[in-house]
Formats: C-alpha cells, sequence, structure tokens
C-alpha cells in the first residue's frame, strides 16, 4: 500500500514492505542454520539441521531491500513513472507493478 500526501511545504510517501518479499520459490532455494532451541518455536522446513528461508518469512533476510532502495531513490527523485509492487495475500507473493 502506498499513501501519499502533499502539500505545499512536503510531499510524504508511505511504501509497505509487504510487497518486497523474496518469490517464495527463491526463499525455498536459501537454507540457513539456526540454533537448537529456534525448533521449539515454529514448524520449520528441515534439512541436515537448517531452515528454508520461506519458513523464516518475515525475517530481514527475506526481504529485497535493494528492490525497496531503489525504489524509495526513485520517488525521492520524482520520477514520475514510479511502479512499486504490492503483495498479494491470494498466493502470498509479491507481484510487480500493482501501484503507482
Amino acid at each position: 500500500t502506498t499513501t501519499t500526501t502533499t502539500t505545499t511545504a512536503e510531499r510524504v510517501v508511505v511504501v509497505g514492505m509487504d510487497a518486497y518479499h523474496m518469490r517464495n520459490a527463491d526463499l525455498e532455494m536459501v537454507y540457513v542454520r539456526r540454533e537448537r532451541d529456534a525448533w521449539r518455536t515454529a514448524p520449520l522446513l528441515l534439512r541436515s539441521g537448517c531452515v528454508s528461508l520461506r519458513s523464516l518469512k518475515g525475517a530481514p533476510a527475506t526481504f529485497d531491500i535493494g528492490a525497496f532502495e531503489r525504489d524509495v531513490v526513485r520517488i525521492r527523485r520524482g520520477d514520475d513513472d514510479v511502479l512499486l509492487p504490492a503483495y498479494d495475500r491470494r498466493v502470498h507473493e509479491p507481484v510487480a507493478g500493482r501501484v503507482r
């Protein structure tokens, strides 16, 4: 979701982070080590002592921070053609170019 408020002095844009999750297929390909106690917090995908990033969706490592930064720079510059992604909760995936 993007909200824009404009006054004569300034412009404020709020950009939601959900749309900057990495795609599920990409998250499923990356496994990370977890401490032994972490297994108690939630059912996670196990593979030789590791979990997929998809099972940790929402953690900082599961976001495409580079894409977020690029979009923020374009918004700050005042680019007119900025199309932002949106998060589709039906498929639990980001969808490019959904928000103007």
